[in-house]
């Protein structure tokens, strides 16, 4: 399983939510449910490769259409 780290100078900026939420661990190994926007640049880059079109599926919820490919 693919450990995805939060970027804690992310934490606050709610301007930049995408309401995806992933599991991941802050510096200090605590595990929460975060918005993929508050990920680490690598770990949001790991986590959009991790699956079959999750990325394709990632940018059609974000403009609305839901998942394009099931």
């Amino acid at each position: 399983m693919m450990e995805l780290i939060i970027d804690n100078k992310r934490m606050n900026r709610k301007c930049e939510i995408t309401s995806i939420y992933v599991r991941a661990k802050h510096e200090d190994g605590k595990w929460e449910s975060v918005d993929i926007a508050q990920l680490e640049a690598s770990s949001l880059v790991s986590w959009l490769q991790s699956g079959e079109n999750i990325a394709i599926n990632t940018v059609g919820v974000l403009l609305g259409y839901g998942h394009l490919i099931q």
